[in-house]
């Protein structure tokens, strides 16, 4: 065998990347799916990477168990597996020709041979387990490897990498159209920014809130357009009209309103992420209006621009005037710094809640000192 062929490498992919493949060739021998390093995985896309491998190499139905093709498919798990059971289940022929699904998921060990010599026969599998003469493909699951043993390296160089990470926050909106056009459903490009702010990145959670936006508006009856006060009556279970309040109160520049609000939704329960982001959507529209104010635009011509509604278009319209050109946009810095904070594991209440202070006093030009009682 030529030494190409031995050393074949698969590379790295995402999950719209991998669908097209699939599309148009056969499964590659060995996937690897899971989140970016540092970075939570995202779970829907990990599920439909794992149905789309399984289609393709079962056939039609196999993601959901509904084909007789499954006697050929091999599920490993559980708090130990050894690299052995891998090879054995990869290089065993399968039944009635075809190919062999291996899935190896929620292991907390991927065992190699003790010493080196069988960890160099293992090596050896892994390459007739990927090269030209495969019949099965295995896909490891967020696979627990250790990058100081030899085998486990092989491993990552030999599999083809799907990156199942959540969308940046900039390409979620767009995520949310896709998503939307495939029920049915209408989103304008402010509509899916608003409903962006609510999820953030989180596309299982996503995917619930449009499944319930579509029954709200009939499911299944054609193109059907959301506008903004759908999504206050049903994302969240309607519960986002508090984030809202709060956002209100942030453009209502009500320092202290703002707080209350604040510490009431993180103490029932409501996620930093969540409000920082519906934060991040009321800031955009801030940010608009003042620099629309500095060129002297009129005032009814800002709130059509931004497209205020209800208690957002009061409060724009009553204190737009006290808006600092250059302080407002200060704000979006802090919610970063707040996002990033959460993430990292520091406080979610004194995160938000130094957050929506700051935000508010360089709003207004104030210093950006936090007083000590919050």
């Amino acid at each position: 065998m030529p030494e190409a062929a031995r050393d074949r490498k698969g590379g790295s992919s995402t999950p719209r990347a991998l669908q097209g493949s699939l599309a148009r060739a056969p499964a590659y021998p060995l996937y690897i799916l899971e989140g970016e390093k540092g970075e939570p995985t995202d779970r829907l896309a990990l599920e439909r990477c794992l149905a789309c491998i399984r289609e393709k190499v079962l056939g039609p139905g196999a993601s959901h168990g509904e084909t007789e093709e499954t006697w050929n498919l091999t599920i490993l798990s559980g708090e130990r597996v050894a690299l052995a059971e891998i090879l054995d289940a990869a290089l065993t022929l399968p039944l009635f020709g075809g190919q062999r699904l291996v899935i190896v998921r929620g292991v907390s060990e991927i065992s190699a041979a003790g010493d080196e010599t069988g960890q160099k026969v293992q090596v050896e599998g892994l390459r007739r387990m990927v090269g030209p003469e495969a019949t099965a493909v295995v896909v490891l699951v967020e696979p627990p490897l250790d990058g100081r043993l030899k085998v486990h390296k092989a491993l990552r160089e030999r599999a083809c990498v799907v990156s199942c990470s959540s969308p940046p926050p900039q390409e979620m909106p767009g995520w949310l159209v896709a998503e939307a056009r495939d029920k049915g459903l209408e989103l304008a490009s402010e509509t899916s920014r608003m409903l962006a702010a609510i999820v953030g990145t989180d596309t299982s959670k996503a995917r619930q809130e449009l499944e319930k936006l579509d029954l709200y508006l009939g499911g299944g009856g054609g193109r059907r357009a959301v506008t903004p006060e759908d999504i206050s009556a049903v994302v969240a279970g309607g519960a986002i009209a508090d984030a809202w309040r709060l956002c209100d109160a942030v453009a209502c520049l009500d320092e202290a309103e703002a707080l209350r609000i604040a510490r009431e939704l993180i103490d029932r329960g409501d996620e930093a992420i969540a409000l920082i982001g519906a934060l991040a959507f009321r800031l955009r529209q801030m940010i608009q209006a003042a620099e629309l104010h500095e060129r002297r635009v009129p005032i009814p011509s800002i709130l059509g621009e931004v497209r205020a509604w209800g208690g957002t278009r009061s409060a724009i319209e009553k204190h737009l005037r006290r808006y600092d050109p250059k302080g407002v946009p200060k704000g979006l810095c802090e919610l970063y710094r707040a996002d990033r904070s959460c993430k990292s594991g520091s406080e979610p209440r004194e995160v938000l809640l130094s957050a929506v202070s700051r935000i508010i006093r360089t709003a207004t030009g104030q210093p950006r000192m936090v007083p000590r009682s919050l």
